[in-house]
């Protein structure tokens, strides 16, 4: 069982909120990313470790597509665009 890593706080009336992580974009297509699915597309991995890197602005992040069209290596121009940011 994933254990949830998010953390609560109290907001201005008191209440028990969530702080849920901010929205990421796709460092190949722009496409929005958000947390949830990066802990699902990586169910082998604790969540907690994924929120650091999720955190840390100097890692980019692909969506699955861009993350397929890396993984085969079939489209250089892509390969070059992202190396190249």
């Amino acid at each position: 069982m994933i254990r949830d890593p998010r953390e609560h706080a109290l907001d201005h009336g008191g209440n028990l909120v969530e702080i849920v992580p901010s929205t990421r974009r796709c460092h190949g297509c722009d496409a929005s990313l958000n947390f949830e699915g990066l802990v699902k597309a990586n169910p082998a991995l604790d969540a907690s470790w994924l929120l650091k890197l999720w955190e840390n602005e100097k890692i980019g992040f692909l969506c699955c597509n861009c993350y397929v069209m890396v993984e085969s290596g079939e489209n250089e121009e892509f390969m070059s665009g992202l190396l190249g940011r």
